[in-house]
């Protein structure tokens, strides 16, 4: 095998191995999630990886949760009823939406590849 070639099949490989290594190193599990949230949706494979779901808890209830449990938020937004909760977990930004609807709390979350991503 030539010099050239070895150097792109190295490239190669190298680029596959990062690519693997910095996908597994967050996926959704660095959000945690009350105890009686239903998933109604997932997107994993690709980032931003993307939550979304229902808990019986406030948003008021939800937001102690996520401060409980995450700590306190880096920023907090609100527009029109629901509220943003900003954080970085295991080097990835996490940006958690929180909607009340009437007895069910509608809860977003969204993992973002690097500290370096826009939210």
């Amino acid at each position: 095998m030539n010099n050239a070639l070895r150097r792109a099949a190295t490239m190669i490989a190298g680029g596959m191995l990062f690519a693997v290594s910095h996908q597994a190193f967050a996926d959704l599990s660095v959000v945690p999630l009350p105890e009686d949230f239903q998933t109604r949706m997932t997107v994993e494979k690709k980032y931003p990886m993307v939550l979304d779901g229902f808990t019986r808890l406030s948003d008021a209830e939800v937001q102690s949760f996520y401060s409980n449990k995450l700590g306190e938020p880096l920023k907090t937004t609100s527009d029109i009823g629901r509220f943003t909760l900003f954080y970085n977990v295991a080097g990835h930004p996490v940006k958690i939406s929180v909607y009340q609807r009437g007895e069910w709390t509608e809860v977003s979350a969204m993992v973002s590849a690097s500290a370096d991503g826009e939210m």
